[in-house]
């Protein structure tokens, strides 16, 4: 299996555009979660990326994923947790999926889950850099949506291979 180069994905994700990292972190977290996992997106989606499909006996989804690249994290989770509830949905969790490294994430996590009363969960650079090589997919998601990111590395009269394969930068 072709792995990426983490300095790659650290450059991609400071380059990436809100769309992008959208679409990335779709592809990406429904590799690493599976079936579950429930993409929305786009504009008006009341809040949520994503939801993790309720378990048989729930009601309905109460787990949402959020992605941004907004460097204020702590305020936009705020802004998050009450369009979901603007929404009419009762969340009891929220993933916020970031391009940043958010220091003292455990920190973050605790504050914002007290406040808030809703589990806040964090996955920011260091996770996807940690995670970015775990199967043929997140590999897969990182070149369609974020190796374009880095086409300026791109040798100008030389070989060009797939962001993660042989020849490539």
């Amino acid at each position: 299996m072709p792995t990426i180069n983490h300095h790659l994905v650290e450059i991609a994700l400071g380059r990436t555009d809100g769309s992008s990292f959208e679409k990335f972190c779709q592809a990406f977290f429904a590799a690493l979660t599976g079936a579950g996992f429930v993409p929305l997106g786009g504009h008006h989606d009341g809040g949520a990326e994503a939801f993790d499909e309720p378990e048989v006996f729930e009601a309905k989804a109460d787990n949402f994923w959020q992605v941004s690249i907004e460097k204020t994290v702590r305020s936009k989770i705020r802004r998050t947790v009450n369009r979901l509830k603007e929404f009419g949905r009762n969340p009891r969790q929220l993933t916020y999926c970031t391009s940043l490294v958010v220091p003292k994430l455990d920190g973050e996590e605790d504050l914002l889950s007290e406040e808030l009363n809703v589990h806040i969960r964090i996955r920011d650079q260091k996770y996807i850099l940690s995670h970015i090589n775990h199967s043929n997919q997140t590999v897969e998601a990182f070149n369609s949506y974020l190796g374009p990111h880095l086409s300026f590395l791109k040798p100008a009269n030389g070989p060009y291979g797939a962001v993660g394969q042989p020849g490539a930068f």
